[in-house]
């Protein structure tokens, strides 16, 4: 028996949305296996290791790699500020995801299907440029994210209860958290490995 024919509720390719998206059958099923089997095939990018740890990577440049299915090396040279700057802005960002030929729909406050969230950690520091350093670039695909704080991707109630939180807790003065900006992007099922 093979793992498509112990879990029956999976798509097959009968034109049913792709597994991981919110509205496929499969989610909605809240079939228990959901969230393991999308975790498990969801891979993260080459060199993320290395991100999560002294390396040179930021969230943003990590969570580009995530979304578009590249390496955070081959990210990097899409982020030339990186060297300068500790943060990712939205025009850093936009500019990377044209340089790179990638599509996007650009919302503000609006949590994407698929493609790039912008998080802003709220407190006192959101007066002037200090919110920037504040900020929080994730991956998004269906209701799974990724964040090189955690260096992998979870589902999106595990990553808020765990990586959200904790990094609401290791800032002083933290207030809570808001979404910025959403750029969709489109993701397949491929994106699985």
């Amino acid at each position: 028996m093979n793992n498509r024919d112990a879990v029956p509720f999976l798509p097959h390719n009968s034109g049913d949305l792709p597994f991981w998206h919110p509205d496929s059958s499969f989610q909605r099923s809240g079939h228990w296996l959901r969230h393991s089997y999308a975790v498990d095939r969801l891979s993260r990018p080459d060199g993320s290791n290395r991100a999560a740890g002294d390396y040179r990577a930021t969230c943003g440049p990590a969570a580009f790699a995530a979304a578009t299915a590249m390496g955070v090396d081959d990210a990097l040279p899409y982020f030339p500020a990186v060297e300068l700057q500790s943060f990712t802005t939205r025009l850093d960002m936009q500019r990377a995801l044209a340089e790179a030929g990638h599509r996007y729909t650009r919302e503000a406050e609006l949590w994407p299907v698929s493609g790039l969230c912008l998080l802003q950690l709220t407190g006192a520091w959101m007066r002037g440029e200090a919110a920037l350093k504040h900020a929080h670039w994730i991956a998004v695909l269906g209701e799974y994210v990724f964040d090189i704080k955690w260096n992998g991707w979870l589902p999106r109630d595990n990553w808020e209860d765990v990586v959200l939180n904790g990094l609401l807790e290791s800032r002083p003065g933290a207030s809570g958290w808001r979404i910025e900006v959403g750029y969709e992007l489109s993701m397949h099922s491929s994106r699985f490995a």
